[in-house]
């Protein structure tokens, strides 16, 4: 969540500095865990135990997994100054960088696969060199751009300006992250006690990865939202989520429910059409996703741009919960896991709308409020 809180905190030079400072030791922190994770016992337990890997896998995945150390820092680093390039108004930059993030693993695994090196580290080695390129990028083009950026005089009084102050924003955007990724990790082991385990495991890692590969195409817009809440009108704002969120909707329903889309399908995924059979009723289902993915980021940046972080997470809780709680109900009732867990996203997804949408309303979010000047 580094990304969302510097797009808002670049706004200020005292605010930026205080991001960065917490950007470092925040990244600092991660990677000691990371560390300390590598270390015997430690490494043995996390492999065995929490993932059920073999002594094989263990022995394996130890290069890749001391390759990925930096991983953590990489990215805080790279999205810290994606935040500084979208504030300055050069979000275009982030699109050069992430070409030449896909060159860069391109050709990392087509050279480790030259040199017949183990799959891991061949992976392992592409994943970082290729999110290393495209952080020294960013990290480049911000610098170069940093004359549009705000002094000390325009310092927004509404914004943080120290460690604390970072720390009680960022916070709650931390625990959101936490409860969405730690919901879908059991929304996973759920879908594995339904009763069709195997196929249905298939099904939803295929399917949802299908649908948040286009859903994804609409998370920027909560960025548009945070860095133009002040100078862009609501409706044009909504305009854009309603734009992105249909065109990606429609991308995804005509995969889904079309014959040309699912002859598509069917090439992508291989001749056997009994696999095209089980994605379609998620893809069916999960084609709302798309929009409602655009309006939840359209309303979590008018939070966050606002200084309300804490309602996305509280949001992020009650929909999450739902989730969970809908699947495991669906699954007792005979439904196929897949198809469960696909309609208890879509539900969950929507009542986060939902208390998004009466929180920002009824705390006038939605109003620009009038500008105050820092007072020194």
């Amino acid at each position: 969540m580094i990304l969302h809180a510097s797009t808002l905190l670049s706004r200020g030079s005292s605010s930026r500095r205080a991001l960065a400072r917490f950007t470092i030791l925040l990244s600092s922190c991660l990677t000691l865990i990371f560390l300390s994770l590598s270390v015997e016992p430690a490494y043995s337990w996390l492999v065995l135990k929490v993932f059920g890997g073999s002594t094989e896998v263990r022995t394996q995945a130890r290069s890749a997994f001391l390759l990925l150390t930096m991983w953590p820092a990489t990215i805080a680093w790279r999205r810290y100054f994606q935040g500084r390039l979208i504030a300055q108004g050069h979000g275009r930059y982030l699109g050069w960088a992430s070409l030449a993030r896909l060159v860069a693993v391109v050709v990392l695994l087509a050279t480790g696969w030259k040199n017949q090196l183990p799959g891991a580290v061949v992976g392992a080695s592409a994943l970082m060199g290729g999110v290393m390129c495209e952080a020294a990028l960013v990290t480049w083009f911000a610098l170069c751009s940093s004359s549009g950026e705000p002094s000390d005089e325009r310092q927004d009084a509404r914004l943080p300006t120290t460690m604390k102050g970072v720390l009680g924003f960022y916070a709650p955007l931390a625990y959101t992250m936490l409860i969405t990724w730690g919901s879908r990790a059991i929304l996973v082991s759920m879908v594995a006690r339904s009763p069709e385990s195997i196929s249905a495991v298939a099904a939803w890692s295929a399917g949802w990865g299908f649908v948040l590969l286009v859903a994804n195409a609409t998370r920027m817009v909560q960025q548009i939202v945070i860095s133009h809440l002040d100078t862009v009108s609501v409706r044009v704002l909504f305009q854009l989520t309603g734009c992105a969120g249909l065109f990606c909707f429609s991308l995804l329903a005509a995969l889904a429910f079309t014959p040309v889309g699912n002859q598509l399908l069917t090439s992508f995924l291989g001749t056997d059409p009994s696999l095209t059979e089980l994605l379609l009723p998620v893809l069916r289902v999960g084609s709302l996703v798309p929009l409602l993915v655009a309006l939840q980021n359209c309303l979590q940046g008018f939070c966050i741009g606002r200084g309300r972080s804490w309602v996305v997470n509280l949001a992020t809780l009650w929909g999450c919960t739902l989730t969970l709680a809908l699947t495991w109900s669906l699954i007792h009732l005979g439904w196929n896991g897949a198809v469960a867990a696909a309609t208890a996203m879509v539900s969950g997804i929507s009542l986060e709308l939902m208390v998004l949408w009466l929180i920002c309303t009824r705390q006038t979010l939605f109003v620009r409020p009038i500008a105050v000047d820092r007072v020194e």
